[in-house]
């Protein structure tokens, strides 16, 4: 395979082609939770791991980068010696500040920026114009870090210019307007960035390579924007001035969800499409990401010249041991990265702990373990889900003696559901990795087996983990629910029942605008109705609720909020809003109303065994808390 060959990037040789992305834990330091979170990709066998630090929290306060300090100089060094005695080489990605995406700082009461070009979060609030004698400040705290970075042992340094972040203001048009020698054409813009490579080339050597992130495309339609015409020439210009490697990005904070591209984008993932440009364009490495974490698709950016390099963030989140697993040519033993970005950049945003949704151990890699129970116990798991599942794998490698029973005919749960979408089908990969795993950990799957209090009592189980679920939530005091033509959205998405050309969805929240978006593709007359005031009122992460509306200004489905149903007829149903009630044609009706929890279906097996619910048994949530607390639940066995 192409990923598993050695590469080079100037004259730093790296012995496959896959790397970690810059995605620190963001614990606020370089301490040892920090260095057991890195170390753990080393050793799973990436070829370079990319540590994102801030070169000064001066100017502001607020980036989740780390800023090295002769304090935690002893953390960082220690990255480095343990990643190198895998073979794993050490990239410090250099940020001067985020500028007019950050909050103010105590030194300064508006944003920093290349201009006074607005505040992301209030535009009517005007940056401070960088002085060049701050400017000059920003390049002796760049040299101060590289020092310190070289003298631990760092290999590369990347300079961090993408996503509108403050080098980038610097770097476009729409956001520096300056008239000295950093301001103007492409060139004189980037200028500040020039500086900085220069002073790492000082503090840092030339066997040292410097890799340029950064966006070619911004995609964003407005003038001032950079475009791929332009994007070109700056990678032309970067590769005059001895830059060894660029990095592509895509987008900005006004096109935020390119970003970490979430499942709903598939193939079409504007950043292959960018580094496909500019690695035609230049002769230098080309390194680059966007839902890579699928081995395959990355595999095949290789073979098809967009990249030579993968960079993979949030898959080396869900497997740390993925290059391993490439090599040894066990690529089913890989857990899949579903790319819903809940536990990585979504906790991230909250100001939450660093998590995955499907592995528990990640962010948590000094703490968080599997040893071997001291005494082999008999554990029935009830639920064939992404709860149930992880709770068998583990439980298993804890050494318990587990059987799974699943009331259906496959394992998976909503996860069969959620991948039916059209935009959603890679996350069919998660069902298939737990089915693989649990066949070749030797744990028995019992298949439409439904537990009661005779069969529990005859298996015997010294501990259930109750991980059935919850179920559909079905208002009986709306008339017509139990007509012939009502099925939650679930069952239709998994083609279970027949559907008409018209359909009613029952419930604006992210199922019911999933199945809007996907009935509305397959040919079908869609109609969204939610009560709330909005469609999506909890709406989920940030970046995967922007893909969404977008999608949705996209389609032919009429979407109704602030609508409530009042009955459901033999041809249509009768909703309320301000204009009173009326009448809507439709032949099916689907109820995507959320699941409801039931936690006492587990709970009255106590007399018989332990029972330890876990799941959307307790509540109905997502993966990320299915998973953690099967998890917690193998734990306390």
């Amino acid at each position: 395979m192409l990923l598993t060959k050695p590469g080079s990037i100037g004259k730093l040789e790296l012995k496959n082609r896959i790397i970690m992305a810059p995605m620190g834990p963001h614990f606020g330091d370089i301490n040892h939770k920090a260095v057991e979170y890195f170390v753990r990709r080393a050793q799973g066998g990436a070829a370079m791991l990319m540590v994102n630090m801030t070169v000064t929290d001066y100017f502001e306060d607020t980036s989740a980068s780390l800023v090295l300090t002769e304090k935690n100089f002893s953390e960082f060094k220690e990255i480095c010696d343990r990643a190198h005695a895998y073979g794993c080489k050490v990239c410090v990605q250099l940020m001067p500040g985020c500028g007019r995406m950050a909050g103010p700082a105590k030194m300064y009461p508006v944003p920093i920026s290349a201009s006074e070009c607005g505040w992301l979060y209030a535009p009517q609030v005007k940056c401070h114009e960088l002085t060049a004698e701050e400017i000059g400040r920003l390049i002796s705290e760049t040299e101060r870090t590289v020092r310190l970075a070289a003298a631990a042992g760092a290999d590369a340094y990347e300079m961090h210019a993408y996503g509108g972040y403050l080098n980038d203001q610097f770097l476009t048009a729409a956001w520096n307007t300056r008239t000295d020698k950093y301001g103007g054409d492409v060139k004189g813009r980037a200028t500040f960035l020039l500086e900085q490579i220069a002073a790492v080339r000082k503090c840092a050597g030339d066997k040292a390579p410097v890799i340029v992130k950064f966006c070619p495309d911004h995609c964003v339609p407005y003038p001032g924007f950079r475009q791929l015409e332009e994007g070109i020439e700056l990678a032309k210009y970067l590769q005059e001035n001895g830059v060894d490697a660029l990095h592509v990005d895509a987008g900005c904070y006004e096109k935020w969800q390119l970003a970490m591209p979430a499942v709903f984008y598939q193939e079409a993932v504007r950043q292959l499409k960018s580094a496909k440009a500019v690695k035609a364009s230049v002769s230098i490495p080309v390194l680059t990401h966007g839902r890579l974490s699928n081995y395959e698709k990355a595999e095949a950016a290789l073979k098809y010249d967009v990249c030579d390099f993968a960079v993979i963030g949030r898959g080396l989140l869900a497997d740390p041991d993925m290059p391993n697993k490439i090599a040894d040519g066990c690529p089913d033993d890989i857990r899949p990265c579903i790319s819903c970005n809940e536990g990585c950049i979504g906790n991230v945003c909250k100001g939450m702990h660093l998590a995955c949704a499907i592995n528990p151990f990640t962010g948590y890699e000094d703490e968080r373990s599997l040893d071997k129970a001291e005494r082999a116990k008999k554990v029935l798991v009830v639920g064939g889900g992404p709860g149930g599942c992880a709770a068998a794998l583990m439980a298993k490698q804890a050494g318990h003696d587990v059987e799974l029973w699943e009331k259906t005919g496959t394992v998976g749960g909503k996860t069969l559901a959620a991948s039916a979408p059209f935009m959603k089908a890679d996350m069919i990969r998660l069902p298939h990795y737990y089915h693989t795993q649990i066949v070749k950990a030797g744990i028995p799957i019992r298949y439409f087996k439904e537990a009661d209090e005779s069969s529990v009592k005859e298996f015997a189980p010294d501990v259930l983990i109750w991980a059935a679920g919850g179920s559909v939530v079905r208002p009986k005091s709306i008339p017509g629910i139990d007509r012939k033509n009502v099925y939650s959205a679930e069952a239709a998405l998994r083609n279970l029942v027949p559907l008409g050309e018209k359909i009613a969805i029952i419930g604006g929240g992210q199922v019911g605008i999933e199945a809007a978006l996907h009935f509305d593709r397959m040919g079908h007359k869609v109609t969204v109705i939610e009560m709330a005031d909005k469609i999506m009122p909890e709406p989920p992460f940030v970046q995967n609720e922007s893909i969404l509306r977008e999608m949705m200004a996209g389609s032919n489905g009429t979407y109704l909020a602030g609508t409530k149903l009042v009955e459901i007829g033999e041809r249509g149903i009768t909703v309320e809003n301000t204009e009173g009630k009326h009448e809507l044609e439709c032949d099916t009706v689907l109820l995507a109303m959320g699941w409801a929890p039931d936690a006492a279906a587990g709970e009255k097996f106590s007399d018989i065994c332990r029972v330890i619910t876990v799941g959307d048994s307790n509540k109905c949530r997502n993966i990320l808390n299915s998973v953690n607390e099967a998890y917690e639940a193998v734990k306390s066995i």
